[in-house]
């Protein structure tokens, strides 16, 4: 690669993170406007709604719910007109963001009605997507999708033998440690790690894939200070109880999407949340790092790791 294209390549990192900075920092400030999302019991609506809308991305699924607190099942009217209803007259859309477009209208199932001789498709619909137990274990086909595709984020892992250590341990790589193997186009490329983590051995799948989901969160709400290179180095400065609270709501809100039980759900319980006051945390860095973590519960290429994405030095060379 040129030194020319190098140069273009890391202008547009720097752009594109100066863009998804004011973007974040203007949701951040709607909320922190909004008196009434400083209320406990308020923002865990908002959390609920942002789980409830699972078939969305994290951050359409967060302007479903500040849109429309009420909303029960939302679809496009296209969506709609399948399943034999079409939306009211003069009804209000949701505006969700649309990939490869600029927005999207959704609309509640109450804003509908049903077709004049077609047949109501929507309680199959609403079936279909809550067939699921939400206390269910976590599939093994998920877990292991998870694991395999750690080293395309990055992170070297491994597990420790069981004792009175933590359910999870996360830093920084170093010199010290070994190189992850990458595979790209059937060959496996060494590369040094970014992140370092292990968790306990023999633990419980659901307990594993809790460890994993928050040592993740730390690295995506970009707790954790990594000096990899430009695409890594954006750290954020904030408190213990800051900390705490994104991981937490992550680690929740991957575990709801997922309809998984989790050692986390007591977050969410009245009795523990109502006493909390909500500290001054980025819930437009909590939705970006769902999104992250769902992406590594899919089968990946290299190219759409998280390694690839922000590693020039990496991605250049392919």
């Amino acid at each position: 690669m040129s030194a020319r294209r190098k140069r273009h390549f890391e202008q547009e990192l720097f752009e594109f993170a100066q863009e998804d900075g004011e973007r974040r920092k203007g949701v951040d400030e709607l909320l922190a406007s909004v008196e009434e999302y400083a209320r406990p019991q308020r923002f865990l609506k908002l959390l609920s709604g942002i789980a409830h809308f699972r078939d969305y991305s994290p951050n359409n699924a967060l302007m479903i719910a500040l849109q429309r607190p009420d909303a029960r099942y939302v679809l496009t009217p296209r969506k709609w007109k399948a399943l034999g209803r079409f939306v009211k007259r003069g009804a209000c859309p949701i505006v969700a963001l649309r990939p490869f477009a600029p927005v999207m209208y959704l609309y509640d199932v109450a804003d509908t009605k049903v077709m004049s001789g077609c047949k109501d498709g929507f309680d199959a619909a609403l079936a279909e997507v809550s067939e699921r137990d939400p206390d269910a274990d976590v599939p093994q086909d998920v877990l292991r999708t998870l694991l395999d595709n750690l080293t395309l984020w990055g992170i070297a892992y491994d597990t420790f033998p069981v004792g009175p250590s933590l359910s999870v341990e996360l830093r920084v790589a170093g010199e010290e440690d070994d190189d992850i193997l990458i595979p790209v186009d059937g060959d496996m490329v060494p590369c040094r790690p970014a992140y370092v983590l292990h968790t306990r051995e023999g633990a419980p799948d659901t307990v594993v894939f809790t460890a994993l989901v928050q040592a993740l969160a730390r690295i995506f709400c970009h707790h954790l200070r990594c000096g990899y290179e430009q695409g890594w180095e954006n750290s954020r400065r904030v408190s213990a109880e800051v900390e705490q609270f994104e991981v937490q709501a992550v680690a929740g809100l991957v575990c709801r999407r997922l309809q998984v039980s989790s050692p986390v759900h007591s977050f969410w319980s009245d009795g523990t949340f109502g006493q909390r006051d909500i500290p001054p945390i980025s819930l437009d860095t909590i939705c970006d790092a769902v999104t992250e973590i769902e992406r590594m519960l899919e089968p990946c290429t290299v190219r759409q790791g998280y390694f690839f994405r922000h590693t020039p030095s990496f991605s250049m060379q392919f």
